[in-house]
C-alpha cells in the first residue's frame, strides 16, 4: 500500500485515483480486479428507452419535436455522389452521348453573371466576396451591360444533337476560352429584367424563362429578378431534387438564422477592393446567328405549347392530416388520385419519386401511387349509388394511405418494380423478348400520366418540372403545417386549362377528404 503523505490522502471523487488503497490481499477487496467495467449501451438503445420515458409527459406535437432532436434528421448515411456535379461542373453535348465536365474547384473560383444575354466573369480568390462587395459588383454589371445581344445561351435549349453541332461551330469560330469560363464557373447567376409577381409567374420564369438569359447545361443557375424574386434552375441529369434542396436550405436557413458570414457591412462602397469583372467575348458568325434564330424559334414554340399553374391551398396542412391518422404524403397522393378520377373519369398510372440514396449511387425508385386500395377509396368517394357511411370512406382513405406508405417503404429499399424491370429489359439482346414486356397492361401501367414528387421546406415557396407524357401532368407539391402547394405543369389545353382545372379538383378533393374525417368525429359538447 502506498504511504499516506503526512498521514492523509486527499481524494477528489475519482475512484480510479485511489485504487491503490484497495489492497487485493484483504478479504474486503479480493474481487475488485475481477469485476467487469460498467457497460456502455448503444446510443440507439438509450435513445429508444429515453423516448419511452418522456412519451407520457408530452403532447403529440412536443413528442414529434423531441424525436427529431433525439433521432436527428436521418439515421442512415446517404450517397453523396450527386454533390460532386453541383459546382464547377457542366453538361457537355455530344452526338453520341453527353458527358459531364467537372473542373478543379481549387483552381476555379470565378462566378459567371448573365445580364441581357451577356456573360460577365467575376474573378474571386479562394476567400468569398462579402455581401457589400457582391452588391457593388452586381450593380456595376447592370450598369455596364447595355442592351441585349445575340443569345448564345438559347443554343443550349435545343435538341442535344443540334446543340452539339452548334457548340462545335462555336469552337471552330474561336470561342473555346469563353465557353470554358462558363462551364468551369462555380455557378451561373442570371440577372433577369422581368418582374414576376404571382407564384405562377415566378414558377414559369424559373422553369424556362425566355430562353435567352440562361445557359441550360450549367448544373446550377441562380436566377434573380428585377423585383428581388429569386430561385434556382438545376440541370437534372446527374442529380435530383433532394441535393438541390440541401443547397437551398443552406442558403435560406443560414440567412434566416444569421449563420452565414456576410462580411463587413460598414465599409463604404467606394473603399472596397473589387475583383476583376470581364465580359466574355464571343465571335458570332453567320452560321451561329442562323443557329440562334432557329433555337429561339424552337424554344418559343415549345414554351407556347406548355402551361403551368400553382395551386396554393390554405384550408389545412400536415398538422390536421396527422390527426386523421394518415401520412401527410400518402394523404396528398390520395387527393391526387381523387382529382385524377374526376378529371379523366378513370384511374391512370401515377409516379412518385422515392429516394434510394442509402445505397451507393442510388437515386430514385418509383412508388406506384395508383393501387387497389386507392381505387377502393376513390370508388367510395365518387360512387353514385347509395351513400356510403362517412366512416367507411374515412377508413378506405386510411387503408389507401397505409398501402401507399408500405409501397414507399419497399421502394426506399430498392424493392419496387420499375427499376428492376428496367434493368431486365436493358439486358435483352436484339431479337429477344419476354411475354411480360409485350403485355399491353405493362406499358399502360408505366405510362405516367401523373408524375409527382414531394419536397417540403417552410422557407421554399414552390418547385417543379414538366410533364413526362404528352397528355399528362407533372405535379410537384409541398405539404406545410397549414397549407399545401402544388406546381402543375402540362401541355397547353384549349379552350380549358388542364393545369387550372386540375388545381381546382385538388382543392375540391382536399376539402371533401377533410369533411369525411371530421364528420366521423364525435360532436364536441357545447358550453
Amino acid at each position: 500500500m502506498s504511504s499516506y503523505p503526512n498521514g492523509v490522502r486527499e481524494c477528489w471523487g475519482d475512484y480510479r485515483n485511489e485504487e491503490d488503497l484497495e489492497v487485493p490481499t484483504q478479504a474486503l477487496y479480493q474481487h475488485q480486479k475481477k469485476l467487469p467495467n460498467l457497460p456502455v449501451p448503444t446510443l440507439e438503445a438509450t435513445c429508444a428507452l429515453y423516448l419511452q420515458t418522456v412519451r407520457p409527459l408530452a403532447t403529440d406535437a412536443e413528442f414529434a419535436e423531441t424525436k427529431k432532436a433525439v433521432l436527428g434528421r436521418s439515421k442512415t448515411p446517404l450517397c453523396a455522389t450527386a454533390y460532386k456535379y453541383m459546382f464547377n461542373a457542366c453538361r457537355i453535348p455530344h452526338r453520341s452521348a453527353d458527358s459531364y465536365r467537372i473542373y478543379d474547384p481549387s483552381l476555379h473560383h470565378h462566378i459567371v453573371v448573365l445580364r441581357n444575354n451577356k456573360y460577365f466573369k467575376v474573378q474571386q480568390s479562394a476567400t468569398p466576396l462579402t455581401f457589400l462587395e457582391w452588391t457593388t459588383v452586381l450593380d456595376k454589371i447592370i450598369a455596364i451591360a447595355g442592351g441585349k445581344e445575340s443569345a448564345i445561351g438559347v443554343l443550349s435549349s435545343q435538341d442535344r444533337d443540334v446543340w452539339a453541332d452548334g457548340r462545335d461551330q462555336l469552337l471552330v469560330d474561336g470561342n473555346e476560352a469563353s465557353l470554358k469560363d462558363i462551364e468551369s464557373a462555380v455557378v451561373v447567376l442570371c440577372l433577369d429584367d422581368e418582374t414576376p409577381v404571382s407564384r405562377t409567374e415566378v414558377a414559369r420564369g424559373l422553369w424556362h424563362g425566355n430562353g435567352r438569359n440562361r445557359f441550360y447545361d450549367k448544373t446550377i443557375q441562380l436566377v434573380v429578378y428585377e423585383n428581388g424574386k429569386a430561385g434556382i434552375l438545376a440541370e437534372h441529369s446527374m442529380l435530383d431534387g433532394m441535393a438541390m434542396s440541401v443547397y437551398a436550405d443552406f442558403m435560406l436557413t443560414g440567412l434566416r438564422n444569421g449563420s452565414i458570414d456576410l462580411g463587413d457591412l460598414t465599409t463604404p462602397h467606394g473603399a472596397l477592393q473589387l475583383p476583376a469583372i470581364t465580359q466574355l467575348p464571343f465571335n458570332i458568325t453567320r452560321a451561329t446567328l442562323r443557329n440562334i434564330a432557329l433555337a429561339e424559334h424552337s424554344f418559343d414554340l415549345l414554351v407556347a405549347d406548355h402551361e403551368v399553374h400553382v395551386e396554393s391551398f390554405f384550408g389545412y396542412g400536415n398538422g390536421l392530416m396527422k390527426t386523421f391518422k394518415c401520412s401527410p404524403d400518402a394523404y396528398v397522393q390520395m387527393a391526387i388520385q381523387l382529382a385524377a378520377r374526376k378529371y379523366w373519369g378513370k384511374d391512370v398510372g401515377t409516379y412518385e419519386a422515392s429516394q434510394v440514396r442509402p445505397y451507393l449511387h442510388g437515386r430514385t425508385e418509383t412508388t406506384r401511387s395508383c393501387s387497389i386500395a386507392s381505387k377502393a377509396f376513390v370508388d367510395a368517394m365518387v360512387s353514385s349509388g347509395p351513400l356510403e357511411r362517412v366512416s367507411d370512406k374515412a377508413n378506405a382513405c386510411r387503408n389507401a394511405c397505409a398501402s401507399h406508405v408500405q409501397y414507399m417503404k419497399l421502394a426506399a429499399q430498392s424493392k419496387g418494380v420499375d427499376r428492376h424491370f428496367l434493368g431486365l429489359r436493358m439486358l435483352l439482346q436484339p431479337g429477344e423478348s419476354a411475354a411480360i414486356f409485350e403485355d399491353p397492361l405493362f406499358a399502360r401501367s408505366k405510362y405516367w400520366q401523373i408524375s409527382t414528387s414531394h419536397l417540403t421546406h417552410e422557407l421554399f415557396d414552390g418547385w417543379g418540372w414538366g410533364e413526362v407524357v404528352a397528355d399528362g401532368v407533372g405535379i410537384a407539391y409541398s405539404i406545410k403545417k397549414n397549407s399545401v402547394h402544388f406546381n402543375i405543369a402540362c401541355r397547353k389545353t384549349i379552350p380549358l386549362s388542364m393545369s387550372r382545372a386540375f388545381g381546382h379538383l385538388l382543392e375540391e378533393s382536399l376539402l371533401e377528404m377533410r369533411h369525411i374525417f371530421e364528420a366521423e368525429m364525435p360532436p364536441q359538447a357545447k358550453l
